[in-house]
């Protein structure tokens, strides 16, 4: 398979796998409360993506200095979102997430 395929292929199972996010969490957030919910979230992708940044040659100091401020940001949004999904709908939910950039 060409990379251009195997790129392709993991664009839609993400988009697969991202469109059912907002409704999962909404049915998720009425059992458990929202922040063990995004730290398991988070957890659970941390333990997914380490192997692929393991394998690669990574220089600490230039991550720290462009990831985390970034990083910051994200935790923000995600924190806002967890608050505020039990409050709407999933549907404006999705809508609400996606027009965040």
């Amino acid at each position: 398979m060409s990379s251009r395929t195997i790129a392709l292929l993991a664009i839609l199972l993400t988009a697969l796998l991202w469109s059912t996010a907002n409704v999962v969490t909404k049915i998720l957030v009425v059992h458990i409360d929202p922040f063990p919910l995004a730290f398991m979230r988070f957890t659970i992708a941390s333990l997914i993506i380490l192997p692929f940044l393991f394998r690669q040659k990574l220089n600490l100091k230039s991550i720290l200095k462009d990831v985390v401020p970034i990083s910051l940001f994200s935790t923000g949004n995600i924190l806002f979102f967890y608050l505020g999904i039990p409050k709407t709908s999933a549907n404006a939910a999705s809508i609400i997430y996606t027009t965040v950039p």
